[in-house]
């Protein structure tokens, strides 16, 4: 089954997301551009998604595994979340870019900065620095809702993750 065939869930420079019926369920599938990107290695990627995804945490995506052969991302699908900014431009300086109308209940904020703060601190558990995190790189349900475990956000992308010693002083 073509990991390329499907809609377009996201771009970047590392590769395509594309929705994909697999086994019952809907999947996103990212594919990589090539065999090193701006943002790095796409074999480093899968490792370090797969390492996060094995934290425990309800606020980064899923792993599911990988394609054979291409080595595509198997990841969770998320109905209905989107980014929270559009990625940045040089219209924009290299900065995120926000809807001017955007706003976001207090208390949906306050859930998102949680699960996001919960998310970094699992990662930097394991020794894993994000490198990318960005408003671009956030996802979020509609306003008010959440997913199955109440969780209201996802952090996605670890096309620019690295592994760090936490025993090294930097």
């Amino acid at each position: 089954d073509d990991p390329n065939v499907g809609e377009v869930l996201g771009t970047g420079a590392s590769g395509i997301t594309h929705k994909k019926y697999h086994q019952n369920e809907h999947v996103a599938v990212k594919t990589y551009v090539g065999q090193i990107t701006s943002d790095g290695n796409p074999e480093e990627e899968r490792k370090i998604s797969m390492m996060a995804s094995s934290l425990g945490c309800d606020s980064l995506i899923k792993v599911l595994g990988q394609t054979a052969g291409s080595g595509a991302l198997v990841m969770e699908y998320l109905e209905n979340y989107s980014a929270l900014a559009d990625p940045p431009s040089m219209q924009s300086c290299s900065r995120d870019v926000y809807p001017e109308d955007a706003t976001i209940d207090p208390d949906d904020a306050v859930d998102i900065v949680s699960g996001l703060l919960d998310a970094l601190a699992k990662l930097h558990s394991a020794g894993i620095c994000h490198g990318d995190f960005y408003g671009h790189n956030i996802l979020i349900p509609p306003p008010g809702s959440t997913d199955g475990s109440g969780n209201k956000v996802k952090l996605s992308d670890m096309g620019a993750a690295f592994m760090y010693n936490k025993r090294k002083k930097y």
